[in-house]
């Protein structure tokens, strides 16, 4: 008996779950460790901004890595 292809639309509601869990995970991971660092040792707030957009850009990298690895344009 053929097997039946996997629903394109599971797949899909799949890896957009992944992405936003990627992306909300390293951002946040970047939100406290910019409060930590500001609040535990004093460093400025802008500290703070960095820490989250290096998070935000290691989510989207991550993002990137799996998209390529799907084979998704």
């Amino acid at each position: 008996m053929p097997r039946k292809k996997p629903d394109p639309a599971i797949k899909n509601f799949g890896l957009f779950s992944i992405i936003i869990t990627d992306v909300l995970g390293y951002t946040g991971a970047g939100i406290a460790i910019g409060y930590f660092v500001s609040r535990k040792w004093g460093a400025p707030l802008w500290v703070l901004a960095i820490t989250t957009i290096a998070g935000f850009t290691l989510g989207m990298f991550r993002v990137y890595q799996i998209s390529k690895k799907d084979g998704s344009n």
